[in-house]
């Protein structure tokens, strides 16, 4: 009886170190701000448009929270990549990483954006592009990529395209993340 309890005693303890080493990371967010809490903070909000664009931090889907929203006027020859936003990734990402992009957003004109994950310098070299169709109510977006690309710490940028047409954008709790 001792033998049987000692067995199973061990047996109990080797089991919860094997699952306790199989159990998955938590994904560390790679980007800062992402919540918009510290208004446009580590954000560049780009506008290569003549009047366009307006944006502004507001309250978010939460009590307390807090969105971007961003204001695309009609204007001729707008083009989808001329207004957005846009954030350095200050980590390296392997070739081996899978990058999962996730964010949530409304628009009341249920407008498409963009999402590319690029290099910062021209030519870029895309790792994941991916449009989404927002609606008017707050929703969660993902987009996860595997595909095989490499970048060293500040050589990748995470770019919303905001300007596929005219309307109101609100985004919030954007962030990527790798594992």
């Amino acid at each position: 009886m001792f033998r049987s309890a000692l067995l199973t005693g061990c047996f109990t303890v080797l089991l919860s170190l094997v699952l306790a080493g199989t159990a998955a990371a938590e994904p560390t967010n790679l980007l800062k701000n992402g919540n918009f809490k510290e208004g446009k903070t580590a954000w560049n909000i780009f506008c290569y448009s003549k009047q366009a664009l307006v944006a502004e931090v507001v309250a978010g889907p939460e009590q307390g929270s807090s969105a971007l929203q961003v204001t695309v006027a009609e204007e001729p020859d707008l083009k989808k990549y001329m207004i957005g936003a846009s954030q350095i990734i200050p980590s390296a990402i392997a070739a081996t990483d899978t990058v999962k992009l996730r964010f949530m957003a409304r628009s009341p004109q249920s407008v498409t954006i963009g999402a590319v994950l690029h290099t910062v310098q021209s030519p870029h070299r895309n790792k994941m592009y991916k449009n989404f169709i927002l609606t008017p109510e707050w929703k969660t977006y993902e987009a996860i990529d595997t595909k095989p690309e490499a970048f060293v710490a500040g050589e990748a940028m995470i770019e919303f395209f905001m300007s596929f047409s005219p309307g109101q954008i609100e985004i919030t709790n954007v962030e990527i993340a790798i594992n």
